[in-house]
C-alpha cells in the first residue's frame, strides 16, 4: 500500500487540489452571481417602495397640486418605470422573471395615469379617484415587492443544508467519516512523498 502512495502519492494530491479548486471556484462563482442578483433586487425595491410611496403621498394633495406639479410628478415615474423595465431586464440575466408586462401595466397606471377632466371637476368622483389610488398603490406596492422576493428565493433557496449532505445524501456521522478518511488519505499520501 506504501508502494502504491508512493508511486502515485504526488498524482493523487494533484488531482484532490484541482478537485477542491473546482468545487471552491464554483462555489464562489455561485455565491458571487447570488450577491449580484441580490443587489439588483435589493436596489429595485428600494425604488418601487419609493415609487408607491411618493404616490401615495401625491394622491394624498392631489387636490392642492398645480397642473405643472401634476405633470412633473406623471413625468417623474413614467422614467421610474424605465429604471423598473431595466432591473427587470438586468434580473433576466441571472434567470430571475418578475413582473410580467401586465404587472409592469398595472405599475405605469398607478404612477402615471391621472384622472380624466369630468373627474377632477367632480370633488366627490375625485375622492373616490384618490381614495382608489391610494389603496391601490399600498396592495400593489406590496404585493410586487413580495413577488420578486419570492422570484429571488425560488432561483436562490437559502442553504439549510451542509454541501456534503447534499452531495451525498449522508447523515452528520458518515459525513464525519468521509472527512476522516480523506484526511487519512492526505496523512498517507504525505508520508510516502516525505519518506
Amino acid at each position: 500500500m506504501t508502494d502504491f502512495f508512493k508511486d502515485y502519492g504526488g498524482l493523487i494530491s494533484l488531482i484532490m487540489l484541482i478537485l477542491g479548486w473546482f468545487v471552491l471556484l464554483n462555489s464562489t462563482k455561485y455565491i458571487t452571481s447570488r450577491n449580484e442578483a441580490k443587489s439588483y433586487i435589493n436596489d429595485l425595491t428600494s425604488l418601487l417602495e419609493n415609487a408607491f410611496k411618493e404616490s401615495i403621498e401625491f394622491w394624498s394633495v392631489f387636490s392642492a397640486k398645480t397642473v405643472e406639479e401634476r405633470n412633473t410628478f406623471y413625468k417623474t415615474n413614467d422614467l421610474k418605470i424605465r429604471q423598473i423595465r431595466d432591473y427587470k431586464k438586468l434580473l433576466e440575466n441571472y434567470d430571475i422573471i418578475i413582473l410580467n408586462s401586465h404587472k409592469l401595466k398595472k405599475i405605469k397606471d398607478n404612477l402615471t395615469l391621472s384622472p380624466e377632466t369630468h373627474i377632477i371637476e367632480d370633488p366627490i368622483k375625485l375622492k373616490s379617484y384618490i381614495l382608489k389610488k391610494t389603496s391601490m398603490a399600498h396592495r400593489e406596492g406590496s404585493k410586487y415587492i413580495h413577488s420578486i422576493h419570492q422570484a429571488f428565493l425560488d432561483k436562490y433557496p437559502p442553504t439549510r443544508k451542509p454541501l456534503i449532505e447534499n452531495l451525498f445524501k449522508l447523515n452528520y456521522v458518515t459525513g464525519l467519516l468521509y472527512g476522516a478518511i480523506t484526511m487519512v488519505i492526505y496523512f498517507l499520501t504525505g508520508k510516502a512523498i516525505l519518506g
